[in-house]
């Protein structure tokens, strides 16, 4: 599979949504760029998308999925996870000055605290959604 993590723009590794609109086997029903790097990801997705059909059901073509609330928290969770990160290598190591491997481990978290949220997945990796897919 090729393209782009529709969630954290990482590639894409074999994992799609299908728009539940439209019926099987409809080119609509297979959005080209719904896929995603990984089950987290598809999960973070698939929440918004549930959330979004709830509170517009009525709007068949739009493809927007809005939910500022959920965003806000993974953004806080991003921020929780930045802070673990940046703590192991210390705060007082002006960025500039990371090693790539040091970065890239900053960046890893951020990722993961955010796909996370949105995915609702706590931390210890289990799903706090309290609502069956």
């Amino acid at each position: 599979m090729s393209g782009q993590c529709l969630i954290c723009r990482r590639q894409a590794r074999g994992f799609r949504h299908a728009d539940l609109r439209f019926k099987a086997g409809e080119e609509r029903a297979y959005p080209k760029d719904w896929v995603f790097c990984s089950r987290t990801c598809q999960e973070a997705f698939h929440a918004r998308y549930v959330a979004w059909l709830k509170t517009r059901p009525s709007l068949k073509e739009a493809l927007v999925i809005e939910s500022p609330e959920q965003e806000h928290e993974a953004r806080l969770a991003a921020l929780r996870h930045w802070i673990g990160a940046v703590d192991s290598i210390g705060f007082e190591k002006p960025l500039s000055r990371y090693s790539k491997e040091e970065a890239l481990r900053v960046v890893e978290a951020i990722l993961t605290g955010w796909t996370q949220a949105m995915a609702g997945v706590s931390p210890c990796g289990q799903s706090s959604n309290k609502e069956s897919r």
